[in-house]
């Protein structure tokens, strides 16, 4: 009896305990978590710059998990999957790299920054055909823009390596000009004792240091000097001298900004000193947009000519230009890239003092039995102001310039000796109404590009 009392009474104070249990829950609910925040792609791009790759897994890890649990098609996740990937290989889990970077391209992720991380992952692996396939298609996806070829080939060249801030390279350069016109294009065609065709030699210099280099951001002074001698014209033979800095900094995911300045010295052996060049210009890199690149710049250029020549023939003063260039993946590693440029140029001299426009298109087909074959085509249209003084001021000079050049690189014999051998076949056809402009020009080169230096 005094068992079946103490059952009723325990049941009954559990009872009353768990409806004031409830009663309380209800009158004071505590906070609920407050919802976790994905991470960004901003946190995960800067983890990898950082070299924190255990962070950048992680958090791409959670991103995704996230991702997943929405149960959406975030488009996040094919990038998500790169820095993935990319952060394993660093961390030699190739494997693993080799599957999340795979992952990435399934879903839609096309860069040169990927075909590149694919093809170092498969060099480690072993399969060197597979890596080979895929450094191609990287060097081919950045036709237009040097500055990341050139990181992109340090990379290929120097991985586990940290990359060079300074860098010297010397092309030597042989071949025959049929029509010699020197530095500028738009002199008139010098006549009596000197020959228009002469063979020629010569090298192109280049020194290049980094004083900011990662991912993104750029801070680069660069030197380049080009000597060319003409053995039968050698009044024409010339020294050219220039140095530029490039910055360019990101504004958001799909955008570069970018400053360039430069400063050019120009000699002739016939005249000395030939001419002075300052430019400031600044532009903008878009994309990629799936298959399209994308920059617009414009600039602005102060000149000074040294030569003795009439007031009318003053080419000092300045000259302001805005342009588009466009880079256009056709597929299979072919790749198409447009540009316009417009000119104004506001010279001291009557005779220069013009306008016109430029347009142009470069075409890259895949690489041929070791062969990278490139063609550029443009025509162009200068209208002159005022009339020629070489006219006796009676008529207006319009120039119709045309120009084709074929670029033909020896891959195949860069791979075996670390020198790219290439050959360049060059037809100008420079029309005016003025004859004293007019001309035509046939220039087959021989070139061989030499990394003498980097550290």
């Amino acid at each position: 009896m005094f068992s079946r009392l103490f059952s009723v009474a325990l049941t009954l104070s559990v009872s009353c305990l768990t409806a004031r249990t409830l009663e309380a829950a209800q009158a004071d609910p505590k906070p609920e978590h407050p919802p976790q925040v994905s991470p960004s792609m901003v946190e995960i791009r800067d983890a990898y710059r950082q070299k924190r790759d255990e962070d950048v897994i992680v958090l791409a890890d959670q991103a995704l998990h996230e991702i997943t649990l929405k149960g959406d098609l975030d488009q996040r996740a094919a990038e998500l999957h790169f820095w993935r990937g990319a952060a394993l290989r660093r961390l030699g889990r190739n494997k693993e790299a080799l599957v999340a970077l795979q992952e990435a391209k399934i879903r839609g992720f096309s860069s040169p920054e990927l075909h590149l991380e694919l093809a170092l992952v498969r060099r480690s692996l072993g399969d060197a055909e597979g890596a080979e396939q895929d450094y191609r298609e990287a060097e081919r996806a950045l036709p237009t823009d040097l500055e990341k070829q050139d990181r992109l080939i340090t990379r290929w060249n120097r991985e586990g390596k940290d990359e060079p801030r300074f860098k010297l390279s010397l092309s030597p350069q042989a071949g025959w000009d049929t029509n010699v016109v020197g530095l500028d294009p738009t002199t008139p065609l010098t006549e009596g004792n000197v020959r228009a065709d002469s063979s020629f030699v010569g090298a192109y210099l280049e020194l290049k240091t980094f004083l900011i280099r990662n991912d993104h951001q750029i801070l680069e002074l660069d030197f380049q000097n080009m000597t060319r001698e003409y053995p039968e014209t050698s009044l024409l033979s010339y020294n050219d001298s220039l140095v530029t800095a490039v910055g360019r900094q990101p504004v958001n995911e799909w955008a570069d900004f970018e400053v360039r300045a430069s400063f050019e010295e120009a000699f002739i052996r016939a005249t000395g000193h030939y001419r002075s060049q300052t430019m400031l210009g600044a532009g903008f890199l878009l994309g990629p947009w799936g298959a399209l690149q994308t920059r617009i710049f414009g600039d602005w250029t102060v000149g000074r000519y040294y030569e003795s020549t009439p007031p009318d023939q003053d080419r000092d003063g300045d000259i302001s230009r805005i342009g588009i260039e466009f880079t256009v993946d056709l597929g299979r590693s072919w790749s198409v890239a447009p540009y316009f440029t417009y000119n104004k140029d506001a010279a001291k001299g009557s005779d220069y003092v013009s306008d016109g426009w430029e347009v142009g298109v470069t075409l890259r087909p895949e690489e041929v039995v070791g062969l990278k074959i490139s063609g550029t085509v443009l025509i162009s249209e200068q209208d002159y102001s005022n009339a020629n003084s070489l006219t006796n001021f009676t008529e207006k000079r319009v120039d119709h310039p045309f120009q084709v050049t074929l670029t033909v690189i020896f891959k195949q014999v860069e791979r075996l000796i670390g020198y790219a051998p290439g050959i360049t076949v060059c037809f100008v056809r420079h029309e005016s109404n003025v004859s004293a402009y007019s001309y035509h020009r046939w220039s087959p080169e021989l070139e061989l590009g030499i990394d003498v230096l980097s550290f």
